[in-house]
């Protein structure tokens, strides 16, 4: 099975956070669903769609809960996009990644850049 992504249609508005605040004070929050065996062959949609994502957005969640495997280049996808991320001020966060996916995660060290929450 290839991984796939998709985008939670309309971005969420939520109460102010601090960090990722737009100028009206609300955070305009996307969600990027990740499902499957995320490896070279979603490498690709995986970039466009945080890009998109970070874009739309002054925070974004990727949501791994129904990710079963990841690869060094989806996870070159997402340092990528967390770079960007940084860059233009909005806030990434990993979410609700699978035990064995998270153990990958701490292997690389990538939760220790970008935020891993439940």
């Amino acid at each position: 099975m290839t991984g796939e992504c998709q985008v939670h249609g309309d971005p969420q508005v939520l109460d102010a956070h601090p960090k990722a605040a737009s100028a009206s004070g609300l955070v305009i929050e996307r969600v990027v669903r990740l499902w499957g065996e995320l490896d070279l062959s979603s490498r690709d949609d995986i970039r466009r769609r945080l890009a998109d994502a970070i874009t739309a957005a002054n925070r974004v969640v990727v949501d791994l809960a129904a990710v079963e495997f990841i690869d060094c280049a989806a996870i070159g996808a997402i340092v990528s996009a967390y770079a960007v991320a940084e860059l233009s001020g909005v806030e990434m966060v990993l979410r609700s990644p699978q035990p064995s996916v998270r153990r990958v995660l701490a292997l690389v060290e990538l939760d220790r850049l970008v935020p891993v929450v439940p």
